[in-house]
């Protein structure tokens, strides 16, 4: 109705209503909204709006035209949705069951189905606003606020006995350990490797375990369910040497170099830093057998006669592996030299031959036994000088003496002679009767 001064209002209906002096301008029908509907209404004299939900009849007043009727969002027991704000820029969370109802300059955006997390899930939220993260544990539903988004819903790890998880915090870098039996809650920032197992070791089996932090290496021996510390690696895992009656091992330290022997018969206990260099049988000596250990540090040797077991020390090797020593009969004789000096000696028998530890044995050799028709031309390689050994004699060499096969003694009877030269070209006669035995020259 439009009054004489040119006012607008409206008359609502149902009835009969008398207009004297105004005008009718217009009659309109009535805004009739539903339980879920609602109506937006706009003032066209001052552009304000203002929202009526349903259910609901709606007279408009003069200046006011409908912009808009639609219908509010019904959401479901595990639906929400967020409703923003055009104006402030608020948004607001809507949760279900239930309709919808917004105010001016509201929006309402997708609906999004709520999280609903089993006993044996869980699931991390982000603020997108702060970057802070919380953590949602089943049984439960979520229902993510306007400004967080929820990560991938994943199943909490379940740790059996004897398996464990490294967890890492990434906001604060500190590593941790968990084992089972356990059902484990991540928090907000755990990132969480693989599920593994702790090593189980049995008896006479050992593992070593290095620190990824300090470097440090420890040792643990079975039986026994290892614990791991958050940055302990297993490097090995093994089994302990066993050494029988006669075994023997060297072990080094790595950290420090220092060696060390362990006979046994033993159960040979490693330390963190300990590798076994050498495994092997002790030498053993029968009756009348020796050898020689030389001392690989300084040098020196000495000599182990049997019967025995050798007892090798760290820096011990067998340099002469072990050997019969030389037993003379009466008409044998052996040269032995001395490695450290060079001397030579010989040895006669009968007897068994007392070795040095740098002695070195040359051919055992029968001494030459002459008859009393033989002798033997001798020479001295050490000065050179030439002699005659005469029968009957069982000739004991000395250690510079060589010579040839025995010679026969010349017998000259009355009526013979002999024409003699020597190495000097003289020439000179011996007649008989006489036994004859020529100079060595």
């Amino acid at each position: 109705v439009k009054s004489m001064r040119g006012e607008l209002s409206t008359i609502d209906g149902p009835g009969m209503n008398c207009v004297c002096m105004d005008n009718v301008e217009e009659t309109r029908e009535a805004v009739i909204l539903g339980d879920k509907q609602y109506a937006l209404l706009k003032n066209t004299e001052d552009g304000t709006l203002r929202l009526k939900n349903g259910p609901s009849k709606i007279f408009m007043h003069a200046h006011e035209k409908v912009e808009k009727v639609a219908t509010n969002e019904c959401l479901g027991r595990k639906e929400y949705c967020l409703v923003s704000h055009s104006i402030t820029g608020n948004t607001r969370i809507v949760e279900g069951p239930c309709v919808v109802k917004v105010e001016v300059h509201e929006t309402v955006g997708e609906v999004l189905e709520k999280l609903s997390l089993t006993e044996q899930q869980y699931v991390i939220i982000e603020d997108k606003s702060t970057g802070m993260r919380r953590a949602e544990y089943g049984p439960v539903i979520v229902t993510p606020n306007a400004y967080e988004e929820a990560l991938t819903v994943q199943k909490l790890p379940v740790l059996q006995a004897g398996e464990f998880i490294r967890v890492t915090d990434v906001k604060t870098g500190v590593v941790k350990m968990v084992t089972g039996p356990n059902v484990f809650r991540p928090s907000p920032y755990d990132q969480m490797e693989k599920i593994g197992n702790l090593p189980l070791l049995s008896k006479g089996e050992y593992c070593k375990l290095k620190n990824e932090e300090s470097g440090q290496i420890r040792v643990v021996v079975g039986p026994e369910l290892v614990e791991l510390g958050p940055y302990d690696e297993v490097v090995l895992k093994a089994m302990l040497p066993v050494l029988k009656v006669g075994e023997y091992c060297k072990l080094k330290n790595e950290e420090s170099g220092l060696m060390r022997v362990v006979v046994g018969p033993s159960l040979v206990e490693l330390g963190p830093y300990d590798e076994v260099v050498l495994s092997a049988m002790l030498p053993v000596l029968e009756v009348g057998e020796y050898c020689v250990v030389k001392n690989t540090e300084n040098g020196g040797k000495h000599i182990v006669l049997g019967p025995c077991i050798i007892e090798l020390d760290v820096f011990d090797e067998v340099c002469v592996q072990p050997s019969k020593l030389p037993v003379l009969n009466k008409d044998e004789y052996v040269r032995i030299t001395n490695e450290e000096t060079g001397s030579i000696s010989t040895t006669f028998g009968p007897k068994v031959v007392s070795l040095g530890p740098y002695d070195k044995v040359e051919e055992v050799m029968k001494c030459p036994d002459l008859a009393a028709d033989e002798y033997l031309v001798v020479r001295n390689e050490e000065d050179g000088l030439m002699r005659n050994m005469e029968g009957p004699l069982l000739f004991q060499p000395g250690p510079f003496d060589v010579f040839e096969k025995p010679r026969k003694v010349i017998n000259l009877k009355k009526n013979e002679y002999i024409r003699l030269r020597d190495d000097a070209g003289f020439i000179r006669v011996v007649r008989g009767e006489r036994r004859m035995l020529p100079g060595p020259l």
